[in-house]
């Protein structure tokens, strides 16, 4: 799970065309599935209208935005309310996704000013991105879904098949194993509903691109002992940059209450991806210093050249509740990822925007075995009271890449600024070969101590003996680690009141190396290089009350980096420290309007590094970033509701020698919901204007990347309810 790759390596993508065999089990499964609601009787009908109408009431409410009160995962530390955490930790669900017309994770997190968007995964193959206090998520390791890990090689999901999407931000390392600092996005799947529950929605992007969800639930029979949950998704269309999109995808939820005491479940979820038409993105060389920016509709890519991308999963796992307070979880995954990649990167040359254009051909697939026991209990001893997880886990992950990739060979010229005219006959003939094998083996136990209603203490460890091998074209060995690691974390929690929260956390964390990927004329290549160590302290206070919110959290996290020094050889004594304040509150004047607003302020420095970066700031960290986002309910109109946001991001650079600069942007959204009955069926209907003004601006992640940002953008979609 290298996370020090090269730029190429960073931004290639992902594979797939729908297979037929799978598309017709979705069909049938759906086709079953859903006779159950056609036959329905009148009475159950009237019933369900009730159970909706107390929904309604429900979804209201949670968009008053109770926001500490949601329950978040957070792997090894257990579950819990928001408020209850000593961390900062944030979750958006379904409800809010809809609300706001999300379609990625950039978005999804847009109104959290301690993210920004550092790639766009409308105008690019790469997928939307976005750094987390100042730093780049790692694509095999960062992200989850219901807890484990899945290989989210530079793709976006489809929001539809999730309840919610958590953020933990900071260092992790502690609740999932080694892996980048920066934080843990957790998608957590839908599951069976009590009551059957049945929709399809159809959708609308910019410029041509249209969508239809299936989203079918509940028990097969009267006890509700054998929950269901499906949904299905198809995309495909043009983009604002003429683009080409073609994405299906599937899941697939099972659940079975054995026993009062016992339950077992089954997911699967598929996804294949097709893209053609896009860049693979843009590189600044040293010569290009403009930060002029370009508008986002401009075609960067050659038709032709693609990527593909193939993702399954299966998950199946047990929950016994075996005493009062005391419970066992265990799950098992299986991942498969692959990616075919032929497609381009652009150089650009000078400040005029000329560029050069290089193929990018590769394939790349990844294997996830994984399999984690969790030991949930709470007992007292004396005065105090034990909350206590142990937990174990199990994981490896194979990587097999292209042999045969090139990203080298010279295709064409062209400029930023107009429309890429190029056509490339390609030839691609991918040779895999075994790169890498990542191993964690890992014990942890926490216990949160109560001493009484106001305090309590956070006392764990993690112990992981981890390894890793990586291997040449030939196949031979050329790096060997293994070595025990072991990551504490620790706090102390004070709870004033009931609805209040201040907190101080410390956690240590392990990052894999990327020493198994560098060239061959490195003096150390071929050295065993072990993980790298970051570490993070946070202090914070959470409060929530009947009609506003706040949250607020100071900290300091620093984290080790590899670089080749002036004796040309990789070593790890680099540091990167980002100190940051990070502000969330949300008012509720009335019933009918809400405001959420948040602020980020940030200090990400190189502290040790080559000597020219040493004080320079970090790429594409801004040192301010602050969101606003408002929901009103039109008075006399049922179910009628307005909203509108703005973000402003501050100024980055794209490389570590601050060279090249980009300017602040600021950037507004409006949007709307409409509920209404048809015929006594609920009937949704949504829209958004993202980049109201049309903004043009750049994002980038570092490295010297750059994209345009997206243009003004449409959004829309109806519900149906059955």
């Amino acid at each position: 799970m290298p996370n020090h790759l090269t730029p190429q390596d960073s931004h290639l993508a992902q594979i797939g065309k729908f297979n037929g065999r799978k598309t017709a089990l979705i069909i049938a499964i759906s086709s079953c599935i859903f006779t159950q609601f056609s036959s329905a009787k009148d009475s159950l009908a009237e019933e369900e209208d009730v159970i909706r109408l107390d929904e309604i009431v429900v979804q209201a409410t949670a968009n008053v935005r109770t926001a500490q009160n949601k329950k978040v995962n957070l792997g090894a530390l257990g579950d819990g309310k928001i408020l209850d955490q000593p961390f900062s930790v944030n979750v958006i669900s379904a409800a809010e996704i809809a609300e706001k017309q999300a379609i990625d994770v950039s978005s999804v997190f847009n109104y959290d000013a301690s993210t920004s968007a550092s790639n766009s995964g409308r105008s690019t193959q790469n997928g939307s991105r976005v750094l987390v206090r100042g730093l780049v998520p790692g694509p095999l390791d960062s992200y989850k879904i219901d807890g484990l890990a899945f290989p989210n090689w530079f793709l976006d999901l489809d929001l539809g098949h999730f309840d919610s999407i958590e953020l933990l931000k900071g260092v992790s390392g502690f609740a999932y194993g080694v892996g980048v600092p920066s934080g843990v996005f957790n998608y957590t799947t839908k599951k069976p509903t009590d009551e059957r529950t049945a929709s399809i929605d159809f959708g609308y992007k910019s410029d041509r691109i249209f969508s239809t969800h299936l989203d079918l639930g509940g028990h097969f029979d009267q006890d509700n002992r054998f929950g269901y949950r499906l949904n299905a998704i198809k995309e495909k269309g043009t983009s604002f940059n003429e683009g080409y999109v073609d994405k299906a995808s599937a899941s697939l939820t099972l659940d079975a209450q054995l026993t009062d005491e016992l339950k077992a479940y089954f997911n699967g979820h598929v996804l294949d991806y097709d893209l053609d038409g896009f860049s693979g993105g843009i590189i600044q060389l040293a010569n290009f210093t403009d930060n002029n920016t370009i508008s986002g509709k401009i075609k960067t890519g050659i038709r032709g050249l693609y990527k593909q991308s193939k993702m399954q999963l299966a998950t199946a796992g047990i929950d016994w509740n075996f005493a009062p307070d005391w419970s066992l979880e265990t799950a098992y995954r299986y991942a498969f990822f692959n990616m075919i990649n032929a497609n381009i990167v652009q150089f650009v040359l000078n400040n005029e925007g000329d560029y050069r254009t290089n193929r990018s051909f590769s394939e790349r697939k990844f294997y996830y075995n994984q399999l984690q026991t969790n030991l949930k209990g709470q007992f007292n001893t004396g005065h105090l009271t034990h909350q206590i997880n142990i937990g174990l886990q199990y994981q490896k992950i194979d990587q097999d890449d292209d042999r045969n990739q090139d990203s080298s060979t010279v295709i064409g010229f062209g400029n930023l600024r107009e429309p890429n005219n190029l056509t490339h006959a390609y030839t691609f003939n991918p040779s895999l070969y075994r790169m890498a094998e990542y191993e964690q083996k890992a014990i942890t136990i926490n216990d949160t101590i109560a001493f009484n209603d106001q305090w309590s203490v956070l006392l764990g460890g993690r112990y992981t003996d981890y390894s890793q091998n990586n291997y040449n074209t030939l196949e031979q060995r050329i790096m060997d680690y293994n070595g025990g690691h072991f990551t504490p974390t620790a706090a102390l929690i004070f709870k004033p009141r009931e609805h209040t929260t201040l907190y101080t956390s410390w956690v240590r964390n392990a990052l894999q190396s990327g020493g198994g990927s560098i060239s061959p004329t490195i003096a150390n290549y071929g050295e065993p290089f072990p993980p790298m160590a970051s570490k993070q302290i946070e202090v914070g206070i959470k409060t929530e009350h009947d009609r506003w919110y706040a949250n607020a959290a100071l900290y300091e996290l620093e984290k080790e980096t590899e670089y080749v020094n002036s004796a040309n050889r990789l070593v790890q004594d680099g540091i990167v420290r980002n100190r940051g304040l990070e502000i969330a509150a949300g008012y509720r004047p009335t019933r009918s309007f809400q405001l959420d607003t948040s602020l980020a302020l940030l200090d990400a420095k190189y502290i040790q590094a080559q000597p020219s970066f040493i004080g320079n700031r970090l790429e594409g960290a801004a040192r301010l970033q602050a969101t606003a986002f408002a929901r009103y309910d039109i008075p006399n109109v049922e179910g009628l509701s307005v909203n509108g946001g703005v973000r402003h991001t501050g100024k980055v650079f794209s490389d570590p020698a601050n060279t090249k600069p980009f300017d602040a942007y600021t950037l507004a959204d409006i949007g709307f919901s409409y509920k209404t009955n048809v015929k006594n069926h609920p009937v949704t209907f949504g829209g958004a204007i993202r980049n109201l003004f049309n903004k043009q601006y750049w994002v980038t992640s570092g490295a010297s990347w750059l994209q345009p940002g997206d243009p003004r953008d449409l959004v829309l979609n109806v519900k149906f309810d059955f």
